[in-house]
């Protein structure tokens, strides 16, 4: 999400974002994770992530269907879940 926020955001918004990611934990703000996150919300990096993340998984579902699996198949059902669970869950 952040290096996406980086590839869209304006020249002024990415220094301010560099600026707040090198300060340590301790010295950052609520202010200031507020900010990243409120461009992030508005530069629509957060939505992007999740994308990729749901393309991902499908691609890799996909590809578990064309390996002969031994084993159990409810182990593949949970597999699939957790992954899906990971992806399509809301914070």
């Amino acid at each position: 999400m952040l290096l996406r926020l980086l590839k869209v955001a304006s020249a002024e918004q990415k220094a301010s974002v560099l600026a707040v990611m090198n300060k340590t934990r301790e010295q950052k703000t609520d202010q200031d994770v507020q900010y990243v996150l409120s461009l992030m919300k508005s530069h629509g990096a957060i939505e992007y992530a999740e994308r990729k993340a749901r393309a991902l998984v499908d691609e890799a579902l996909a590809a578990m269907k064309t390996v002969h699996w031994r084993g159990e198949p409810a182990s593949l059902e949970l597999l699939e879940s957790a992954a899906r669970f990971a992806v399509e869950r809301k914070w």
